[in-house]
């Protein structure tokens, strides 16, 4: 039991989980572990939990998608915009194409070209971001509070979005035919080619995946906040990486898990909670975030390699 329990992609941030929540606990004398932080946590890692399983898809097949942030940040602006023109459930459906479109963008140009999918999200984070300090002017956004957004952005609903898009997501790359077709590629591309997927289809597929669930955090933020700012996002695009990572998604492709994804998303946003309540200076959260990006990645391509020749 315990060597089938090692060979799941997840035991390591569950682990990981346990330990934090143990060390916080101990350190904040039971504070970190009080029903408001606790709260809070969740209520991060929803939106977090979301963009990372959309970026799951991508980094299975081999990419990397850089836009992410921008496109969270992006589209809870858009939703702030279109909210006074639209109906609010109208202004999110427009929103979520938007985000789908831009991801088609993405993964288009990168097949297309050939350019690295690294440099073409990079652009377009850099392009979204420009837009988005351009419309706001630097200044926040805010919406007022509406049926539609108490419901999206309630306190009681949020980890519900969370779990259906796990669960939704975990059966789409692990029981159906894309998600085959989606480790095929990632595992080894000319062999899928070979065997007669679409590679191509199957890459651009997953950067919309990755841009839709971002557009759908951002509404969800923009929902439970109210307010989005100029630089709503910045840096969740390394955050969503890094917790695919830790859930144990390989960068080099062909590899990965869902419900990896959504637990490192709680525990990046445990160790930002637990470093803020212990009283650590908030830049310890960076370091500690890239020590931990690195330690996982070792230890995910270790077992890996290992199951790999073994079996």
């Amino acid at each position: 039991m315990i060597r089938k329990l090692m060979k799941k992609p997840e035991i390591g941030v569950i682990t990981s989980l346990i330990i934090v929540f143990a060390l916080f606990g101990v350190m904040s004398k039971g504070a970190f572990l009080s029903i408001g932080v606790l709260k809070t946590v969740f209520a991060v890692s929803v939106e977090l939990g979301i963009v990372a399983i959309g970026v799951t898809h991508v980094l299975v097949a081999a990419e990397i998608d850089l836009s992410v942030g921008s496109i969270y940040g992006f589209s809870a602006l858009m939703f702030a915009k279109m909210y006074k023109m639209l109906s609010p459930g109208l202004a999110a459906i427009v929103v979520l194409v938007l985000g789908m479109g831009i991801g088609f963008a993405n993964g288009y140009i990168r097949v297309k070209t050939r350019v690295p999918s690294l440099i073409v999200t990079l652009g377009s984070m850099m392009t979204l971001r420009g837009i988005i300090y351009f419309v706001t002017g630097g200044f926040t956004q805010s919406v007022k509070a509406s049926f539609f957004t108490k419901i999206l952005g309630s306190d009681i609903l949020d980890p519900l979005w969370l779990i259906l898009v796990a669960f939704i997501f975990t059966v789409v790359l692990t029981r159906t035919p894309f998600g085959n077709r989606l480790l095929a590629t990632g595992g080894n591309i000319e062999t899928a080619r070979t065997l007669g997927v679409k590679v191509d289809k199957i890459r651009v597929v997953a950067f919309m995946i990755s841009s839709t669930l971002a557009s759908l955090a951002g509404l969800i933020s923009i929902s439970r906040l109210r307010v989005a700012s100029a630089t709503h996002g910045e840096l969740m695009e390394l955050e969503a990486i890094a917790a695919a990572v830790m859930g144990g998604t390989l960068l080099t492709g062909g590899y990965g898990s869902v419900v990896g994804s959504t637990m490192g998303a709680i525990l990046i946003a445990s160790l930002r909670s637990g470093l803020l309540l212990s009283g650590a200076p908030s830049y310890w959260y960076v370091a500690f975030l890239g020590i931990i990006l690195v330690v996982a990645s070792v230890i995910n391509l270790t077992v890996v390699r290992k199951l790999m020749s073994s079996s």
